[in-house]
């Protein structure tokens, strides 16, 4: 896939996700703590409208294959609505366990995730399978990548892999070090969400409020949807981007 394609398949989902609401404000960081990271007890938990089936070890016709609705709960035989949304697989294998504690004889049962709502994040730029990939439990950001293929170390400027976030109407963007990741495994890592958009540029990327006119802010018509609010300050003698006020 060419460079300018790549773009136009990120820029396509970025309107895509942001069409939804009437203002967006751009918020450009650089390793700034205002990025809205994934907490780890966050990731893996389950969603509305995942599939999941409840399998009784003494009790069969207990069985039961439920979608989680849009108020994040399930209808049991003998409980009737259970919050599940919010909980992973084990937490609610748990919870449902204790509450069929008073109503069956030994209520082993297993939550079993059959399939998930749409959860995917995007991946372009210097990798070989670029496009859209889905999103699997605790995916990180090396692992998004390696599942678009992994990148071309003859050309992916690993010290500037652009991550952009939608939430709450506002779109974030921040440049992280892959390199450094990669040279220090045991650092945190850095877990992507649903909708999430990864690009690995060509060359290094000097400027973000640069690289977001050029390839944002000039390739999308202006159709008054979108509003970019970006500062440039210096902390600790380098330079960070934030939200303009």
């Amino acid at each position: 896939m060419s460079r300018n394609l790549a773009i136009a398949f990120m820029l396509s989902h970025t309107v895509l996700i942001a069409s939804c609401a009437h203002t967006h404000t751009a918020i450009l960081l650089e390793n700034h703590p205002g990025f809205p990271k994934v907490p780890a007890e966050s990731v893996g938990v389950l969603q509305p409208g995942d599939g999941i089936d409840i399998k009784f070890q003494y009790w069969s016709e207990m069985d039961d294959s439920q979608t989680i609705r849009p108020d994040g709960k399930i209808t049991l035989q003998m409980l009737d609505d259970v919050q599940a949304a919010g909980l992973t697989p084990e937490q609610l294998d748990a919870k449902l366990t204790q509450l069929y504690q008073d109503k069956l004889k030994e209520p082993e049962l297993s939550v079993i995730v059959r399939s998930l709502a749409n959860r995917s994040v995007f991946v372009t730029g210097e990798v070989f399978t670029p496009g859209e990939i889905e999103l699997k439990n605790k995916m990180t950001l090396l692992g998004a990548i390696m599942s678009a293929g992994g990148f071309n170390k003859s050309t992916a400027e690993l010290s500037n892999v652009i991550v952009i976030r939608h939430l709450n109407g506002k779109r974030y963007a921040a440049a992280l070090n892959l390199h450094n990741m990669l040279m220090a495994p045991e650092s945190d890592p850095f877990y992507l969400t649903s909708q999430d958009i990864v690009y690995l540029p060509r060359t290094r990327i000097v400027d973000l409020n640069d690289w977001v006119d050029q390839h944002i802010t000039k390739m999308i018509p202006s159709t008054g949807s979108f509003t970019y609010e970006i500062t440039r300050s210096t902390e600790n003698g380098g330079v960070r981007y934030g939200a303009g006020k």
